[in-house]
């Protein structure tokens, strides 16, 4: 269900809301948009940086433009390797925290489900402090309480679509599964969250995206928190 729907699509989010105890949310899209141009230029430095060479560049990385990719693709090579890569791109996300706003209505949504008893943490492929970071300036890691659950630096290969991060972020809840929710932004996202056994709400104006999404059994997708923060607002506050 996608948020054309407008009308059905609050009462959807209302419900699912109601079911929950816990909303865990991606880091990068849901919270903030980290590179609104996309990281083709970073990626592109950081296998200049580790593979002085290019004819050294494993074949399976030449052509991976976005920095996550570059991860996981990168899972398969050394134990050095893969954290100078990690080391890299962290800081990299560790520099666009500095600058990059809040996603529209995110402070209003952490702050309505959190009034509304609802516990709050963020699962994501990026790395944790580089988000904690982010929180702190933005003045919601109250909201939060240090629950962040990003990429392990030891295991790439466990990035989103695989449920690690989600799980633990379950686990820093004291919930089970099905007492939480997954705000995404990507399919890799939504199938983390059913790995995990999470529902899931997606939020994205792109537009390929929405509808991969959907193809791949998202019950709700929307094109930004706005619904999502109607919906919370519509529940009862906590007493």
């Amino acid at each position: 269900m996608s948020d054309s729907n407008g009308t059905c699509v609050r009462s959807a989010l209302k419900a699912m809301l109601q079911d929950v105890d816990g909303v865990i949310f991606d880091f990068d899209g849901p919270v903030c948009l980290l590179f609104p141009d996309g990281t083709a230029s970073e990626t592109a430095a950081v296998k200049a940086a580790v593979w002085r060479n290019p004819e050294q560049i494993p074949p399976a990385l030449v052509k991976v433009e976005d920095t996550h990719d570059l991860l996981k693709e990168v899972g398969g090579e050394s134990p050095e390797v893969n954290a100078q890569v990690a080391d890299l791109i962290t800081a990299y996300e560790d520099a666009a925290v500095s600058h990059v706003l809040p996603t529209p209505h995110i402070r209003e949504v952490v702050d309505q489900l959190a009034a509304r008893g609802k516990q709050l943490s963020i699962a994501s492929n990026n790395a944790p402090g580089p988000i904690l970071r982010f929180l702190e300036l933005h003045d919601m890691s109250p909201l939060f309480q240090g629950r962040v659950c990003g990429r392990d630096p030891l295991d790439l290969r466990r990035l989103k679509p695989a449920p690690d991060s989600v799980l633990r972020a379950v686990a820093q809840l004291g919930l089970h599964v099905s007492e939480c929710a997954l705000v995404g932004d990507k399919a890799t996202d939504l199938r983390a969250a059913q790995a995990a056994g999470t529902r899931f709400i997606g939020c994205t104006n792109d537009a390929e995206e929405r509808d991969l999404m959907i193809a791949q059994g998202a019950e709700l997708v929307v094109e930004t928190l706005e619904p999502l923060l109607r919906a919370v607002q519509s529940l009862p506050a906590r007493t």
